[in-house]
């Protein structure tokens, strides 16, 4: 759990004696009251006071006893005490003369090396104040990409002005979200990009930088075909950005509305529906049974395809870890929490008074399912609906209405007689209102990836019954069992499964397996 706007609690320094480093140590335990206090109040209107210590781009609120108007905080006994005072309060004390100029100089060193940033970078006032506009006069010449010394991790540190460049003054707008823009690119080297812009909200850049760290948290620790890759960042310009990989399929939801840019109107075939229904759900297989996250706002807008129509599951600004253990060692399975954010249209009913758990994801799931095989809006469905939910349990509510709402534009006669019932068993059992008896989306991956087996046989002709295992190619009569990777739900024999590091089929990490019987 994140103690302050940057993910870090209170500094724990060892006493030794001096007087210098004492004082430092209460500059910025009262540094760090202050930015904690600001993180919890984020629902209170914004002040525009910003007290000294603010990193750049952040603005933070105030405490709850400091007035908005003069940042100037009550003391107990109600006398006004400003954070001025208040150091000069410590300084004398210690009986140590007050050094300004010292101290903001230490503190913007913190800051820089809590986000590995450089000394020369814009002014602190002018990150607080800076607002993402672009001078479209002239285009930046071609910066070279970061040597890989100047890498973290996995990841890349770009500066702001090589993706000016790359995205030609962020010209190419793909979408826009609540706290950022999404720009196409392309770097110097030819590789294709989404830039995201983050974008100041009432609180400054307080909750979009916050929604930045967990992004990059997550995404830089998961490594997964159907979740979508972050190549870097950049923290040196007028907003900050985070780099992806571009998805040239666009969302699942525009590609339902047939509103993406290059792929014109043409509609998802009904095969294409099925396979990126099934990528997702391995995607949340994924986070849920390897790295144990809670991804908070799956829907059709966050599921991205790339240029080959895979599903890529995307924006992780908000996503959970659920890593808590009870005494015996077991993981927990839910939490409690008050901070209820995500999509209102897909969240389940117990999320909404705060219980949180795997099956949170599992629901929104089943709604994406309805939306991909009507494609109807997930608002509005129809003119006597006020959202697709409502219509699936007053109208949808057996597999034989719900094919007479598939989507008119694709032919499914192929999949009719048994995938969509499948898969309305599957929609039926994520919406399921009680979330103890809601299904978890591991257990749905037998099913889909049998359905995406049956579809790759009517498209290759293969006899459905034939059955080889991906890695030796032996058929049923040679293998004594298969086994299912439970990170991404495909299948191997018995024998290839011992020692194997990797799914032969999409390369992700095998961590667990288990037998089933086919």
């Amino acid at each position: 759990m994140r103690n302050g706007a940057f993910g870090g609690g209170a500094c724990n320094w060892m006493h030794d004696g001096g007087g210098a480093k004492n004082r430092e140590q209460q500059h910025l335990n009262v540094a760090s009251e202050v930015s904690n206090q600001g993180q919890l109040q984020q629902q209170r209107p914004h002040c525009a006071a910003t007290p000294h210590f603010s990193p750049p781009y952040i603005c933070e609120q105030q405490p709850k006893n400091m007035c908005p108007s003069n940042g100037v905080q009550k003391s107990a006994r109600g006398a006004d005490v400003s954070d001025e005072d208040a150091l000069r309060a410590i300084d004398a004390s210690l009986g140590v003369e007050e050094d300004e100029n010292a101290r903001r100089t230490n503190e913007e060193r913190l800051f820089l090396e809590k986000f590995n940033l450089s000394p020369g970078m814009p002014s602190t006032q002018m990150m607080r104040n800076a607002t993402p506009a672009v001078t479209r006069s002239v285009v930046p010449a071609a910066v070279a990409e970061p040597p890989p010394a100047q890498r973290g991790g996995m990841l890349t540190k770009f500066s702001y002005e090589m993706l000016s460049g790359a995205t030609n003054l962020f010209d190419t707008r793909l979408g826009r979200g609540g706290f950022g823009s999404v720009f196409q690119g392309t770097l110097v080297s030819g590789t294709k990009v989404a830039v995201k812009r983050l974008e100041p909200g009432p609180a400054g850049y307080l909750l979009p930088l916050d929604q930045m760290e967990t992004e990059v948290l997550v995404l830089s620790s998961v490594q997964h075909p159907n979740i979508v890759q972050l190549l870097g960042s950049s923290m040196d310009g007028v907003a900050p950005c985070l780099v992806y990989a571009l998805m040239e399929g666009g969302s699942l939801q525009d590609r339902l509305a047939c509103n993406v840019v290059g792929v014109g109107n043409v509609p998802l075939t009904a095969n294409k529906r099925i396979t990126v229904l099934a990528d997702v759900a391995r995607g949340l297989a994924y986070l849920h049974s390897s790295v144990h996250i809670i991804h908070r706002d799956v829907k059709s807008a966050n599921i991205l395809l790339d240029k080959f129509d895979v599903g890529r599951i995307g924006d992780f600004g908000i996503s959970k870890a659920l890593t808590a253990t009870n005494s015996q060692g077991v993981k927990a399975t839910h939490m409690q929490t008050q901070n209820v954010v995500g999509t209102l249209v897909y969240m389940a009913p117990e999320y909404l008074k705060g219980k949180l758990s795997f099956k949170v994801d599992a629901f929104a799931f089943g709604l994406v399912v309805l939306e991909t095989l009507t494609g109807y809006s997930i608002h509005q469905p129809a003119a006597e609906f006020i959202n697709l939910h409502y219509m699936f349990e007053e109208e949808l509510d057996t597999a034989d209405k719900f094919v007479s709402h598939l989507d008119k534009r694709v032919s499914w006669r192929e999949h009719k007689a048994q995938h969509v019932g499948t898969l309305y068993s599957i929609a039926d059992q994520c919406l399921e209102a009680n979330s103890k008896r809601r299904a978890d989306i591991v257990s749905l991956i037998p099913k889909l990836e049998q359905v995406c087996r049956e579809i790759e046989a009517l498209e290759t002709k293969c006899p459905v019954n034939r059955r080889e295992c991906c890695m030796c190619f032996e058929g049923e009569s040679e293998v004594a069992g298969w086994m299912m990777l439970r990170q991404c739900g495909h299948v191997v024999c018995r024998a290839c499964c011992v020692g194997l590091a990797e799914c032969p089929t999409c390369r992700a990490p095998v961590e667990e397996s288990y037998p089933v019987y086919l």
